[in-house]
């Protein structure tokens, strides 16, 4: 902060557009860098800018900062550099509350998500009643392992023949939420939960994550209540949880 009430003039829109693109070089670089080390709002505000994907605001912001710099005159210092600091505050500030506001799906699914653990098979009948039961098998190796990118191929492979296969269903809708396939996913939760009684509160909390992870909060804290109305102690905690950091009550 102490830099900013110095004479140095702070950052342009075009040197912090310029350092953004990568465009200075020797004098102009060093000085920039110098600058962005010894006053911390222009560095935040760099910051800011270098997250935001709609910049239209931070240049209309910046813009009125440059012809503050441009008309500024050293008898009037520290009304100016109050005046910049205010515009770079409001800057960061909106930047930061844009990009909080933007991976909230992704900070909820990081906090309530854990992949669940295969304990082996539940598929009832035998091998000779499976056509693809090595297929089947080696899925789930390789989900054990964490491959779930193998897992998801060989669930691919078996799945078309084994429609029935629920459980299987299951842990491939783990297996593409895990890598980002989320309308895969959410195709086999709902299979899962409207088809096998068994699964249904578990396949429903990773439906409910999916929708969260989408970002289509209403979805999710529909299935989150239809959670919390079984009896089943874990899960609905979870939902409850859920419910809460959406800010949803009964």
């Amino acid at each position: 902060m102490e830099a900013m009430f110095k004479e140095t003039a702070c950052l342009s829109l075009g040197e912090i557009e310029a350092y953004h693109k990568g465009d200075l070089s020797g004098a102009q670089l060093r000085r920039v860098e110098h600058h962005l080390i010894d006053c911390a709002l222009c560095d935040g505000a760099l910051e800011g800018f270098n997250k935001r994907s709609d910049r239209v605001q931070d240049q209309i912001q910046l813009r009125k900062l440059n012809k503050a710099v441009r008309s500024s005159s050293r008898s009037r210092p520290f009304f100016f550099n109050k005046a910049v600091a205010a515009i770079l505050i409001l800057i960061v500030a909106t930047s930061l509350l844009i990009y909080w506001q933007h991976n909230k799906g992704e900070r909820l699914f990081a906090q309530l998500y854990e992949t669940p653990v295969y304990e082996g098979s539940q598929q009832r009948g035998n091998s000779e009643g499976m056509r693809h039961n090595a297929i089947r098998q080696k899925a789930f190796v390789s989900f054990g392992q964490k491959d779930y990118a193998q897992a998801a191929d060989l669930f691919e492979t078996y799945l078309p023949e084994e429609a029935n296969d629920f459980e299987a269903i299951f842990y491939a809708g783990i297996a593409q939420m895990e890598g980002r396939n989320l309308e895969k996913a959410i195709q086999y939760f709902q299979s899962t939960r409207l088809n096998d009684e068994e699964q249904y509160e578990g396949a429903t909390w990773y439906l409910a994550l999916a929708y969260v992870r989408q970002k289509e909060y209403e979805q999710a804290g529909l299935l989150a209540q239809e959670i919390e109305m079984t009896s089943h102690p874990i899960y609905r905690a979870k939902a409850v949880a859920l419910l809460e950091k959406l800010g949803i009550k009964n």
